[in-house]
């Protein structure tokens, strides 16, 4: 499988002139710079009664459990979040923990790693529709996400042509197509959402309902 996916990098290279591809887009630049600016190491963060974060750096803290993610956890030799050993996690968690102004308990870490699972699941998946938008090994091979190595690329795309894969996709897309009541506020998470709509004068937030 190395072997592959090494001649396939030799040969793209050679025809091509692409520059050397990393594990995704840099983030977490706006935390840094606030650093920079505050003169503070680590930045503060709210979590809602829903267990989400909320407040005015919600959204960078979010950006850099995403970062320290992709930096930690593998794609080659797993299928989904559950099977990324607890010490990577732990190494996810204790990288949030460093820049971050909260307190070290178990409920903290497993909101960052409720974080983490379902930005891990989308990151994959984005990479599974890159893979459906080409029918050929060929043609997927010179379609390289930009997040990716090339030998990473390589095992996902045998792994998202596999039997296995494709019965859970199949499934997945019949369960989806059932679903009626669809999340209409874009990428902003439940908990900011009802961090903003608290009461302003008592600083309760609205019921579930």
């Amino acid at each position: 499988m190395y072997l592959t996916a090494r001649n396939w990098a030799h040969k793209i290279r050679s025809s091509q002139n692409t520059k050397k591809r990393g594990r995704g887009p840099v983030k977490g630049l706006k935390a840094m710079n606030k650093r920079t600016k505050s003169g503070e190491q680590k930045l503060k963060i709210e979590f809602s009664r829903l267990g989400g974060p909320v407040g005015e750096n919600e959204r960078m803290f979010i950006d850099e459990v995403v970062m320290f993610s992709r930096k930690r956890t593998p794609l080659i030799g797993v299928k989904s979040w559950s099977d990324i050993d607890q010490d990577v996690k732990d190494l996810i968690a204790s990288d949030v923990l460093a820049k971050w102004d909260i307190e070290d308990t178990y409920d903290t870490r497993k909101t960052i790693w409720k974080i983490a699972a379902a930005r891990y699941s989308g990151w994959r998946s984005g990479f599974s529709s890159t893979y459906r938008a080409y029918d050929t090994y060929d043609k997927r091979m010179r379609n390289c996400p930009i997040d990716l190595d090339i030998v990473e690329w390589h095992y996902l795309v045998k792994f998202f042509g596999s039997p296995h894969f494709q019965s859970i996709s199949t499934r997945n897309i019949a369960i989806q197509s059932q679903i009626k009541n669809q999340h209409l506020t874009g990428s902003k998470p439940f908990a900011q959402v009802s961090h903003e709509k608290r009461n302003p004068e008592i600083g309760e937030e609205p019921t579930d309902l």
